[in-house]
């Protein structure tokens, strides 16, 4: 799978929230015991094929497992993609009382190709962040306000440091609206992740 690290699978759902969890292993000796998680919430009814990309990085801590595992084998330890030994569905989140039912179709190796996101821009209520940045596969930028602004590489190394013109913007009371975009490019359209923390005076 060194060349194929995403997975795709059709799955046909019941619609009761189930979370269904496809986890890749290396041998013992080369990746001391690592998982990759990829998760899915059965919230739909019918087929439904789903692509997997990222290796679930929060969610594996919501549940019980009891498969002999720690913390350092989700969160530290990596797992080798051209050495996968074995490859097991979990399932969690059933609901209690119920009959749950969920079939799975093939699971499939897919192959990752790159993308690059140009002067991303954050949208909250009528107030634009815009970041003159080009972002690759597996980077990212963490903004904490006008003068706080750092972009990462895939490794975590730090690329660079910038100021914006833009200051953190103060939310509403009650609803507010976020949107997300990035200048148009060539070939496929890219997938982001958008994370956002509030800040200030516990209400």
């Amino acid at each position: 799978m060194k060349e194929r690290q995403a997975l795709g699978v059709w799955i046909e759902g019941d619609g009761l929230g189930e979370v269904v969890a496809l986890r890749l292993e290396s041998p013992q000796h080369i990746s001391f015991g690592a998982v990759a998680d990829r998760s899915v919430t059965v919230d739909f009814a019918g087929r439904r094929f789903v692509t997997l990309v990222e290796t679930e990085s929060a969610r594996w801590s919501d549940f019980v497992w009891n498969d002999g595992k720690s913390l350092y084998n989700v969160y530290r330890e990596t797992i080798d993609f051209g050495a996968i030994e074995s490859v097991s569905v979990w399932v969690q989140n059933l609901p209690p009382g119920q009959e749950t039912r969920c079939r799975l179709g093939p699971v499939k190796a897919l192959p990752l190709l790159p993308a690059t996101i140009r002067n991303p821009v954050l949208t909250v209520n009528d107030e634009r962040i815009e970041m003159p940045v080009e972002l690759t596969s597996g980077s990212w930028i963490e903004y904490s306000g006008a003068d706080d602004c750092t972009v990462y590489g895939s490794r975590g190394e730090t690329l660079a440091r910038m100021k914006l013109n833009a200051p953190l913007t103060a939310l509403r009371a009650g609803s507010n609206e976020m949107r997300f975009s990035c200048a148009p490019g060539a070939g496929l359209a890219p997938r982001v992740k958008v994370t956002v923390f509030t800040l200030g005076e516990e209400l």
